[in-house]
């Protein structure tokens, strides 16, 4: 819906402008991204050549596309989405329900895999705690 690039991008939230390498720190605060701001990055980037577009689109982790919901009156795409629970909500779901199942899975492509994940999972424990 938000259409930016996702986790691999710069600025992967679809709320707001934080910048991928700061994502864990919780204390800072970054600009909202509104539709306003988006549509007239992807305009302006429309009028550069390919590399300068794209190298725009980067900083803002936006996609090189108009995006359907800035042509539907006082709708901001940004405002409507929220948080994910199922992934950010104390470990949420996933934690209690769903990591067991990913490591079943991993079970499949042998002991490295799912001891790798067992180890990051940890990791990300200590971030949320």
């Amino acid at each position: 819906m938000a259409l930016i690039r996702g986790m691999n991008s710069r600025c992967c939230c679809p709320i707001c402008l934080v910048p991928t390498e700061k994502l864990m720190d919780l204390h800072l605060d970054f600009p909202l991204r509104t539709a306003a701001d988006s549509r007239a990055i992807v305009k302006a980037a429309q009028t550069m050549k390919r590399e300068e577009a794209n190298e725009l689109l980067k900083i803002y982790g936006l996609r090189p596309v108009e995006n359907v919901f800035w042509n539907i009156a006082n709708t901001d795409v940004h405002q409507a989405l929220s948080f994910d629970r199922l992934h950010a909500y104390h470990l949420g779901l996933f934690g209690d329900h769903l990591f067991a199942e990913v490591l079943q899975m991993l079970g499949g492509l042998g002991r490295n895999a799912a001891s790798q994940a067992d180890q990051q999972y940890e990791y990300f424990i200590d971030i949320c705690y």
